[in-house]
């Protein structure tokens, strides 16, 4: 019962369907939890009564469930270690990673970019359209900047692409021990009240 528990807490945090900002770190908990039930779990499962003169099917069947615990422990501390070492922890940042929003503006629509491996590292991207009713794009803009700036000190460039300007933004790595990433922002007016807000987590190993 406590292994099939653990195996659906792995799935579910694997599937990102909870805490999806700290998968991996707690994968490699869940994992922890796995090995020490495997290794564990024949040794608890002891009973001290028992008489010397056990049958010996019972004592071949203990013995056999220590190896196969044992040879299970070693196998999950094998994919622990591949998963820590080759993982790509990039993933797209969810609907509401901008929260909190300055006062008054408001996300219109946000499309999922996905993700774009690289040789060592990847990206994924999460792109948003932003307004605020009876605001300019430039103020929008500033605005954005400037809660960014403050609430994740990010800090932020002016540049041209193909002949558009945008702002371009860096921000500190963060994220949980074995989820730290980086985050990277870019701001283009659209319109003469449209801003879109392309936000970029980076994998930091």
């Amino acid at each position: 019962m406590v292994l099939t528990s653990l195996a659906a807490a792995q799935v579910a945090v694997a599937r990102r369907w909870v805490f999806p900002e700290g998968t991996a770190t707690l994968l490699f908990v869940l994992t922890g939890l796995v090995i020490g039930v495997l290794l564990l779990g024949p040794w608890l499962e002891t009973d001290p009564n028992l008489p010397r003169t056990a049958s010996w099917r019972w004592r071949i069947c203990y013995v056999v469930s220590v190896v196969l615990c044992l040879v299970t422990a070693t196998v999950a501390v094998l994919l622990a270690a591949a998963f820590a070492m080759f993982g790509a922890w990039a993933w797209v940042p969810a609907e509401d990673a901008l929260e909190p929003l300055p006062e008054g503006v408001v996300v219109r629509e946000s499309a999922n970019l996905g993700c774009t491996p690289r040789s060592s590292n990847s990206d994924c991207t999460r792109r948003f359209v932003i307004d605020q009713p009876g605001a300019s794009a430039d103020d929008i803009s500033g605005r954005l900047r400037q809660v960014l700036s403050e609430t994740r000190a990010c800090a932020f460039e002016h540049r041209t692409r193909r002949e558009i300007d945008y702002w371009w933004g860096t921000c500190p790595v963060s994220g949980w021990p074995l989820d730290r990433h980086e985050t990277a922002v870019s701001i283009t007016t659209t319109g003469p009240t449209a801003v879109t807000l392309d936000l970029s987590y980076l994998d930091d190993w």
